[in-house]
């Protein structure tokens, strides 16, 4: 089954919208005058942004909002990408992407955080498994003459009784020349003092490369400064999640994956009570992967993992360094990933084979 959304529909008192066997979209409009749907079932509720870069702005999982903290604590129409600084998950790209440098003539982060999507949908089914699903789609059409021409089509999707969610973003390109292409999916855990991130990757410094360098729009102190030196020597130390030291404003890190037989890469914070959030992520799709973590009064962050096809350094670094993916005239990219919370067996699992997977590089 699919509904098509439309603005029109979108009202202050929220209302179901499609309801397939224990799953629901609801939709509503927020008092800054964004539309919402809610995608929910027993254990899962995500608010996402229909026609403003299909965000998801919050996410909350077995009764805990996993979406990290922000003074942007309500979602506002805007193209701004600080000004909307605040949601769980933010689409990053396609023309460009990551801190501009002063020669670089696009936004933060690209077109793509907050763009004006042309179509959006609910679709509801039943998988190969007989498990009934419900999705949103939507259609981001960037048409700029002698420029490029391409279709963003993000999907997100949550199923009975599973506890992943998984995102995928599909990008068209729709000219008849090549389109150079940087996506980043930015996801935004709050973090859990106490935790410790374990993934399937090493801990020395050729795994884990600290940024030491700030785009223009990012006042660093000092002390930071000095941190992040000490840290790109020894990397291990942002295992853990705790106030001291304090990422004021940000560490931002480069990560190597290992892939285990079915391709796939595993993030968790590992939380002191045993449960778990989870990231699993495709290297082969997202061969770039960085870790962003802030801990400050004013925002608090825990990106266990960021699959993207580039760093972040915007997009004439990016292009110098051979990050930047070309699609041919009619060709497309494929990119997707799961998240999740899971519970303490479920954690101990998943600990276990990112163990079997580290071991077996060695």
């Amino acid at each position: 089954m699919k509904a098509s959304l439309r603005p029109h529909y979108f009202e202050a008192l929220e209302r179901e919208f499609v309801s397939h066997d224990d799953l629901r979209a609801t939709i509503y409009k927020t008092d800054t005058g964004v539309d919402v749907v809610r995608l929910s079932s027993s254990d899962i509720s995500l608010e996402i942004l229909p026609f403003q870069g299909q965000q998801i702005w919050s996410a909350h999982i077995n009764g805990r909002n996993i979406t990290m903290g922000s003074e942007v604590d309500e979602p506002v129409v805007t193209t701004d990408y600080l000004r909307n600084y605040g949601a769980f998950l933010v689409h990053c790209g396609a023309t460009a992407m990551g801190g501009p440098s002063p020669d670089d003539t696009h936004p933060l982060h690209g077109e793509l955080p907050n763009a004006p999507y042309n179509a959006a949908w609910v679709e509801a089914g039943t998988d190969e498994q007989g498990r009934a699903f419900i999705e949103v789609h939507g259609h981001y059409k960037h048409q700029v003459a002698m420029t490029g021409n391409y279709l963003a089509h993000p999907v997100v999707r949550i199923t009975e009784g599973e506890p992943l969610v998984h995102v995928s973003m599909t990008v068209e390109n729709r000219s008849k020349a090549s389109m150079d292409f940087m996506y980043l999916a930015h996801l935004n855990f709050a973090p859990v003092l106490g935790s410790t991130i374990v993934g399937t990757h090493g801990w020395d410094a050729n795994s884990i490369q600290v940024r030491s360098s700030f785009p223009s729009h990012v006042n660093v102190p000092e002390e930071t400064r000095a941190l992040l030196l000490n840290l790109a020597e020894h990397p291990e130390r942002t295992a853990q999640v705790q106030n001291d030291p304090a990422y004021d404003p940000e560490a931002v890190m480069t990560v190597k994956y290992i892939s285990d037989d079915e391709g796939f890469a595993h993030t968790l914070q590992l939380h002191p009570n045993g449960t778990s959030d989870y990231v699993r992520h495709e290297p082969s799709s997202a061969p770039n992967a960085i870790r962003c973590v802030q801990l400050t009064d004013h925002h608090q962050c825990v990106g266990i993992v960021l699959p993207s096809t580039a760093g972040v350094e915007g997009y004439i670094t990016e292009k110098a360094n051979g990050k930047v993916i070309s699609i041919p005239g009619g060709g497309r990219y494929d990119i997707a990933f799961d998240f999740a919370s899971l519970d303490v067996t479920s954690t101990r699992g998943i600990q276990a084979h990112i163990a079997d997977v580290i071991g077996a590089t060695r």
